[in-house]
């Protein structure tokens, strides 16, 4: 929206993309609208700050098919919502892996991005969530095996992207979730 990119008041863009979208195929990236707008913040002086989903719940589902169709585990949220991988599934781990390598080699360090907001691989619409309500939680879901998972995906991320600030979307209260794995992105 151009009101936006025009604003004085605004620093940047804040855009919301699915992996579906970004890796339609395997090993086939599209990251033409990623780039798009890292022009147009670098024109307008701006600066973006994107945010990639693997789980949107009931809005829609933001891993490939291909992932599942590869034999990655999947669940539902809530009733109705749309299949969602299984955080600490290997198949979705190592093809989750694969993709944020191609990312961060196209945009690790690129000076129009203010920051990279992560889910760390999993959760609802980008906020770690996957364990409320508890009827729907992932196979072999624990408070445990959360905050351990957590643990493992913001080292990825933090491995792949050294010069790039990154933003955790922590949102889980209870068990002393998101207290140690804030306390351990900190």
């Amino acid at each position: 929206d151009s009101r936006t990119w025009d604003d004085p008041r605004a620093l940047g863009v804040n855009r919301l993309f699915t992996w579906a979208d970004l890796e339609p195929s395997e090993g086939q990236y599209d990251w033409s609208e990623f780039d798009v707008l890292i022009d147009i913040a670098r024109a307008k002086g701006k600066r973006l700050s994107p945010r990639v989903y693997t789980n949107m719940d009931a809005w829609g589902q933001a891993t490939p098919d291909w992932v599942f169709d590869a034999g990655a585990a999947s669940y539902r949220s809530t009733s109705g919502s749309e299949r969602q991988p299984v955080p600490m599934d290997p198949v979705f781990t190592e093809k989750f892996s694969r993709f944020l390598e191609a990312m961060a080699s196209r945009y690790d360090g690129n000076a129009n991005i203010e920051f990279i907001q992560t889910n760390a691989g999993m959760g609802e619409f980008g906020e770690i969530i996957w364990a409320y309500p508890r009827e729907y939680v992932p196979p072999g879901w624990s408070p445990e095996v959360q905050i351990e998972t957590s643990k493992q995906w913001i080292d990825r991320w933090r491995t792949l992207f050294p010069r790039t600030h990154l933003v955790l979307m922590e949102n889980f209260i209870g068990e002393n979730i998101a207290e140690t794995v804030t306390a351990y992105a900190v």
